[in-house]
């Protein structure tokens, strides 16, 4: 899926971006990176996605899959997966993005990693999702990655496994402590 990635290219905004669901708005030192339009317009695509995903319509959000994505996950297996998804966790909630890893291959590449919990508050799910741009300013989601962590679990674990087992599901390992303390919020 992601081809042949030079990592030397890689730009990464280590940055925290105030995109929770309430449409927060994007602080100005949040849009301090090498791509400043793209990265206004992959917050709102993502701010907009996270909207859709958070909506329990099973079909609501396959409208921004790129065409290659779609058809690699057309509409009725999306639905499939998000009926699952929601019979088992419930809706996400409190999806937060905070990190833009920029990837300029063929087309520039922008990976945003998230942190949210399901309704119950007893599962982090975290992931990133990949923009592509064909054009700066019209993001289309590539793919995406989301993986649940149980926090019952997590809080049974000494800090080393905690920090093991969130960098294993995607979560942000240089926050953990903040990743866990959101999942008991």
């Amino acid at each position: 899926m992601w081809g042949s990635v030079n990592y030397k290219w890689c730009y990464m905004v280590g940055v925290y971006l105030a995109l929770l669901l309430s449409g927060a708005e994007i602080s100005a030192q949040a849009l301090s990176s090498e791509f400043p339009r793209e990265e206004r317009a992959v917050t709102v695509a993502t701010t907009a996605f996270f909207d859709a995903v958070e909506n329990p319509n099973a079909a609501s959000g396959h409208e921004f899959f790129s065409e290659a994505f779609a058809s690699a996950l057309p509409l009725e297996d999306w639905r499939d997966w998000r009926l699952a998804q929601l019979t088992d966790h419930g809706p996400m909630t409190g999806l937060t993005a905070y990190r833009i890893t920029w990837y300029p291959v063929d087309t520039l590449l922008g990976a945003v990693d998230f942190v949210g919990r399901d309704e119950s508050g007893r599962n982090l799910v975290c992931g990133y999702v990949l923009w592509e741009f064909v054009e700066a300013a019209s993001p289309q989601l590539r793919g995406f990655e989301a993986t649940y962590v149980d926090t019952w679990e997590l809080a049974a674990m000494s800090p080393e496994e905690q920090g093991k087992r969130l960098l294993e599901a995607n979560c942000a390992f240089t926050d953990v402590e903040a990743n866990f303390a959101l999942s008991n919020s």
